[in-house]
């Protein structure tokens, strides 16, 4: 007779890469891919992705060096920046080049390339820099210099302006302000103005007692318009004469106005060349070499230099120590200093507009940790739990203020043999639908994604997952889904639908030939009947074939398909009459499963020297799962190879069902429920399982494993 004992693991965890692998924990993974413990702590795939820009299928290898989303003045913007330009789309999904619902800007300097590129909103507007050019914003339309004007240093006199400078003004009917009007032509002595010939004033703007005039002024270098003074109310109006009273003193350049209100601290521009970009308590923070660099709160314009009261404007840290700040983040009420050895924290949330309240500077003892990569500091959590993530040299450390932390040891042996160059390039992002810090690692058309669960379930931290297949240049947290740029041009989004298709990642290739006699498309993927295409082009589509319109593939052979209109034509082999070939390059875009996989650790049964014999495995499965399809195998007695394959089929219509793997329990409530396997070693010293899910719209859905086992004393029986 056996005494039978139970192992029960009620949760899968994460990566534990441990040298002795005896010292793993039952629930921890030696590998594992594309899945990760949801909230429901069921190991699940993680989403797929869909093309984010309607041109997207049609790239043509320019890098994404970054991608986002904004919302200025109540409208949603989603856009993108790539050689140099900036591109912008209304809808996700949309198209870029066509207004009023996108558009594609091409500054001038161009935005600098293959570099990262900060971005925030405050006030409206999409605030950037990218390490070489001046802060400039995009305000919905067009992207202009964010900047502040030398002051006039003559007062106004004829001809529309003094010394260099031009005027302009413009009427407040009460209802919203006119475009810029012409020139002013004179300013008297007292309360008059003279203006250009009202009758050229924008329709709808005539001159009338109580109407406001603002004065703007230019140095006749630059384009844009700064206001000087105003708003004056009029008195009175001579059509006549095109003279107005105003309400105050003399239109002049001696009043306080944008280049030096307050007089406490003057008004500059932000430094040229800023390296990166952050928004901490209602103003912008810039940094570049050894400075971080603080706007005023009232006047994202306005970077008063070290000349300001206090010096509280710009801060210095590690001066000359040859360790350039690489990144700021805005973390419980300070702003914390990230260079690559070292870590400071500016407590407070920064000057007033005075020059008051300065920061207070505090440096951690790090013992020469800091951040390596600036796009990798990301805040994750919430409330009490909230912690700051951030890659370093030797591999992820966090911090709540004080000393930093390990806390990616367990795959540090991963990280420690990339180079500098490359970590330097990685970038992450709060994962704020789970909670997770997800981070890209690796060249760039070799990411991995390494995710953190800082979480603990059952006392046990879940710890690192590994993604792949996601080779992003960069990545953005899009309310509830990311957004990511590659190297080839493309930016996708994560589906996020909570359907079967979540699981699939879109698959854009390039068709090598299309031939219109016999209707064929040569591909390189091997594509099934039935499977879903959109086909794209940078010239003209083959004949009979429309943009961004699903057909269904019809498989000839491996390289070969034709097209249908719909599912049961590509069934009923009924393809399409390709009447031409077209001309340019033409893509397809479909949808590919995701691979994913989940290793158990040497399951060792408490005593890894004894043979012990095993009964048939549970494994537990997320109950509100409508179909499981896992392919299973297993390892023995420390020896690492995987064998003895077979394959399991679950769908919702099962109940208290027989197969070759024995009775198992499918429900659909709320507790999950288990289902038992064959394994074909029974008596073992230890045993390992690996999990299989490469189902194009299947979820992984696996929760934990219990299984009955009993040492044998007669350790010398193997086989059964």
């Amino acid at each position: 007779m056996f005494s039978w004992r139970t192992l029960d693991i009620k949760r899968f965890y994460g990566l534990d890469k441990k040298t002795n692998v005896v010292d793993v924990k039952n629930s921890d993974s030696i590998d594992c891919e594309n899945v990760y413990q949801n909230k429901r702590g069921v190991i699940s795939k993680r989403n797929g992705n869909a093309v984010m820009f309607a041109e997207d299928s049609t790239a043509n290898n320019v890098r994404i060096d970054a991608v986002g989303s904004c919302t200025l003045n109540g409208t949603k913007y989603y856009f993108k920046f790539y050689g140099g330009k900036f591109a912008y789309s209304k809808t996700l999904s949309g198209t870029t080049g066509s207004l009023p619902d996108g558009d594609v800007i091409t500054p001038s300097p161009a935005i600098a390339t293959g570099v990262d590129i900060w971005f925030t909103v405050l006030d409206d507007k999409l605030f950037f820099v990218d390490g070489t050019n001046v802060l400039r914003y995009f305000d919905g339309t067009s992207i202009k210099e964010s900047s502040i004007y030398p002051r006039p240093t003559t007062v106004l006199t004829t001809a529309g302006g003094g010394s260099g400078f031009d005027y302009t003004y413009t009427i407040d009917n009460g209802l919203g302000e006119s475009p810029a009007c012409l020139p002013l032509l004179n300013v008297g002595s007292g309360v008059s103005v003279t203006l250009a010939p009202l009758t050229n004033n924008p329709t709808g703007y005539n001159i009338l007692a109580g109407y406001k005039i603002r004065v703007y002024s230019r140095s006749t270098a630059v384009t844009q318009y700064k206001l000087v003074a105003g708003p004056y109310t009029v008195l009175s109006a001579d059509v006549t004469a095109n003279t107005i009273t105003l309400s105050t003193a003399a239109i002049n350049d001696t009043q306080p106005n944008l280049y030096s209100d307050l007089g406490a601290a003057l008004n500059k521009s932000a430094p040229t060349g800023l390296k990166g970009l952050i928004t901490h308590y209602g103003r912008l923070v810039g940094w570049k070499d050894d400075y971080v660099y603080n706007s005023k709160s009232s006047n994202p314009h306005s970077w008063p230099d070290n000349a300001a009261v206090g010096e509280s404007f710009v801060y210095g840290f590690g001066l000359g120590d040859g360790d350039d700040i690489t990144s700021c983040v805005s973390f419980l009420e300070n702003l914390v200093v990230l260079k690559q050895t070292k870590i400071a924290i500016f407590a407070g949330i920064g000057p007033d507009d005075t020059g008051g309240n300065a920061y207070s500077l505090r440096r951690l003892e790090t013992n020469g940790i800091g951040c390596i990569s600036p796009k990798s500091a990301v805040v994750i959590g919430e409330e009490q739990g909230t912690v700051l993530v951030f890659l370093s040299r030797d591999g992820f450390y966090a911090t709540t203020g004080s000393r930093p932390n390990r806390v990616g040891e367990n795959i540090e042996v991963e990280i420690q043999g990339i180079s500098d160059s490359i970590l330097s390039k990685s970038h992450a992002f709060n994962y704020k639908k789970e909670g997770f810090y997800l981070c890209f690692v690796g060249t760039d058309t070799n990411k991995t994604m390494w995710l953190f669960d800082y979480k603990k379930d059952q006392g046990n931290l879940v710890g690192w997952f590994k993604f792949t297949g996601l080779h992003a240049t960069c990545s953005f947290w899009d309310d509830n889904k990311y957004l990511t740029g590659r190297a080839d041009g493309v930016c996708l989004y994560e589906r996020n639908t909570s359907s079967s298709s979540d699981f699939s990642d879109a698959f854009i290739e390039y068709v090598s030939s299309v031939d219109a006699g016999n209707d064929t498309i040569t591909v390189t993927k091997d594509y099934t009947t039935g499977e879903t295409v959109i086909i794209r082009t940078t010239g003209t589509l083959p004949g009979n074939l429309s943009a961004n319109v699903v057909y269904y593939a019809i498989r000839v052979n491996a390289t070969t398909i034709k097209l249908a209109t719909s599912q049961a034509n590509a069934l009923a082999n009924n393809p399409i009459d390709i009447s031409s070939s077209g001309s340019g390059t033409h893509t397809l875009v479909s949808r590919k499963a995701i691979n994913s996989f989940y290793t158990t650790n040497w399951i060792k049964f408490e005593n890894p020297a004894l043979v012990k014999k095993l009964a048939k495995p549970f494994i537990v499965l997320n109950a509100s799962a409508t179909s499981v399809n896992l392919k299973i195998s297993t390892a023995y007695d420390w020896v690492p190879t995987f064998t003895d394959e077979q394959s399991i089929v679950i769908t919702s219509s099962h109940a208290w069902g027989q197969d070759t793997w024995g009775s198992f329990i499918w429900g659909s409530g709320s507790v999950s429920q288990p289902k038992n396997i064959a394994i074909a070693q029974r008596k073992c010293r230890s045993i390992r399982y690996k999990f299989v899910n490469n189902e194009l719209n299947q979820d992984f859905d696996l929760q934990g494993l219990i299984q009955n086992f009993a040492y044998i004393r007669n350790r010398g029986n193997f086989a059964e």
